[in-house]
């Protein structure tokens, strides 16, 4: 689970994931309430590490403060999220934490 940056307007948002078997993973997009908005599912192979711009990994852009949930349906993965905010340059890293329903 990631929580996309207070102003996604003016901060550029990764998601960087790096496969330590084959991967087979959904990854959902939420609204500040909760509500999806988005799915995809992506599948990745073994050994593989790739930092990308979530709209080209969920499919959609999140808004500010939204959520991302990405699901490990097979395989496993270490999934973080990395934001710049684009005038100061300052940047964060999340590290994806798995949780239970």
């Amino acid at each position: 689970m990631l929580i996309a940056p207070k102003n996604a307007a003016n901060t550029r948002f990764n998601i960087g994931i790096r496969t330590l078997q084959a991967t087979s993973m959904t990854i959902h997009v939420h609204d500040t309430n909760g509500d999806e908005l988005h799915t995809v599912t992506r599948s990745l192979p073994a050994n593989y590490f790739q930092q990308f711009a979530v709209a080209d990994l969920a499919g959609v852009a999140p808004g500010s403060n939204q959520l991302i949930v990405i699901e490990i349906e097979s395989g496993s993965a270490i999934v973080y999220g990395a934001s710049i905010e684009n005038e100061s340059g300052n940047g964060t890293l999340q590290i994806a934490r798995r949780t239970t329903e």
